[in-house]
């Protein structure tokens, strides 16, 4: 504070003579001078004080008034832990939250409702770091919406260490309680094997139970595991759009989404562009990057709508801002074709390049490509054979194909008609045509095989 000196207390702004000077833990032996100022204690912050102020003053308010640390210190001040335990929670002040905790307060005291359980609280808040600070100190709770939350904390790590098994018991916990959005999440955990070992028929119990409770991504869940199948799950798609419906009729976008899909490949529904016009653009109304992206190649193939490549452009570019793979991989295209614009071979790389670094085949195919043939810096071989193996590995006929024949001609690599071979093989055998013309070839010349 301006214009006071370190012996002056800032309470009363009367000066503090240094003969008197007494130490908080020696308070009782002076209880007989404790309302004159002569008498001084020191706060464990370092700040000093007549105690005839200090104590008025932490029972208010038990921060220093200096520099607003917690005083838990009861010798002098009656502090409700409890009560300031939680009024820091409330605050996100985790360093008082970690004073507190550090005097050995339970704080599971006096917890019995759930509005004043400092976890409980702390989870609704989203105050991960205090959660778990309050974890390590032994903190629990019986209410399902915040075992939910911890739930959510130790699945996405969430100032803990990540913790598979540990969400599964506080999900369970939560489930067992009827909380449909840990039954959701058991559910995921289960389908895709997080924590326990990938069971469909497991996740399916689970995913109906939110469903049945009307949580629409537990419904959504629900519709895309019977429109999927797979582990004991058999496909059902009159169940999967049941689901589905129910889902987007609370405005789940992905189930919006998927149900247009569903009409335009007309699974268990009679196929109609129309109809998967409406669904797609009430996704993507909602932001939503698949719905966008799939707007967008219905508006570029002309697909129950006129066909427009300025409108395709704006959608696959919403998308991609998003991280949408597709959409980045179509913009490429676009880019690389001049199709709405003007040709950017530049460009397209970019693209290209974002949508390859997520693990999209068919841009690392490309970008493979790219680079064999030089379109935007100069020819080079190695970096195409990284991204054609790349896009081959994970099946991609045409990739294969192209390994198969940078092989042939020893582009980049020593020739190998044997290698050669075998790539073409993995692409032939997927009906890529290139790939069968250049097996017969090589049979009929004996390369790599006899004649």
């Amino acid at each position: 504070m301006e214009n006071i000196s370190n012996n002056t207390c800032v309470i009363c702004r009367d000066e503090m003579t240094t003969e008197s000077s007494q130490t908080l833990s020696g308070a009782k032996a002076f209880s007989r001078t404790i309302h004159k100022k002569e008498v001084l204690t020191t706060l464990p912050c370092g700040h000093r004080f007549h105690y005839a102020c200090i104590k008025p003053w932490a029972n208010i308010n038990p921060q220093c008034p200096i520099d607003r640390r917690l005083i838990t210190n009861t010798a002098f001040c009656s502090v409700n832990m409890q009560k300031e335990l939680l009024r820091s929670v409330k605050g996100g002040e985790i360093g008082n939250v970690r004073v507190i905790l550090s005097t050995g307060f339970n704080p599971n005291q006096r917890s019995f409702l759930h509005r004043k359980n400092p976890l409980t609280v702390s989870l609704k808040e989203k105050q991960w770091e205090i959660s778990a600070e309050l974890i390590r100190a032994g903190a629990s709770t019986k209410n399902k919406m915040a075992q939910y939350g911890l739930g959510l904390m130790y699945a996405d790590g969430l100032g803990v260490e990540q913790n598979y098994a540990e969400a599964l018991t506080w999900y369970r916990k939560a489930a067992d309680q009827g909380c449909a959005a840990a039954q959701n999440n058991l559910g995921m955990m289960h389908r895709k094997g997080m924590g326990v070992k990938q069971n469909y028929a497991e996740a399916l119990i689970w995913y109906r139970k939110a469903a049945d409770k009307g949580h629409a991504s537990g419904q959504y869940n629900l519709g895309w595991i019977h429109q999927k199948g797979g582990s004991g799950v058999e496909v059902n798609y009159a169940k999967a759009l049941t689901w589905y419906r129910k889902a987007a009729d609370q405005g789940n976008a992905a189930a919006q989404n998927n149900l247009g899909m569903m009409h335009r490949k007309g699974q268990g529904v009679k196929q109609s562009d129309a109809e998967a016009l409406t669904w797609y653009r009430k996704a993507a109304d909602q932001g939503f990057s698949a719905g966008q992206y799939n707007l967008g190649m219905m508006h570029q193939n002309g697909l129950g709508v006129k066909q427009n490549n300025v409108e395709a452009l704006i959608l696959f570019r919403k998308a991609a801002d998003q991280g949408c793979a597709a959409a980045q991989y179509s913009l490429g295209m676009m880019h690389e074709g001049g199709v709405g614009m003007e040709q950017n071979y530049a460009e397209a790389l970019t693209w290209y390049r974002k949508a390859a670094n997520q693990g999209y085949a068919a841009a690392q195919n490309k970008l493979g490509w790219m680079h064999e043939v030089g379109l935007v810096a100069e020819v080079n071989y190695a970096e195409a054979l990284i991204w054609y193996r790349k896009a081959a590995d994970k099946g991609y006929a045409a990739a294969q194909y192209n390994l198969g024949m940078m092989h042939e001609e020893g582009m980049g690599v020593e020739q190998n008609y044997v290698e050669a071979l075998t790539w073409y093989h993995k692409a032939a055998d997927q009906g890529h045509v290139l790939a069968q013309d250049q097996l017969g070839r090589m049979h009929q010349n004996g390369l790599g095989v006899e004649q």
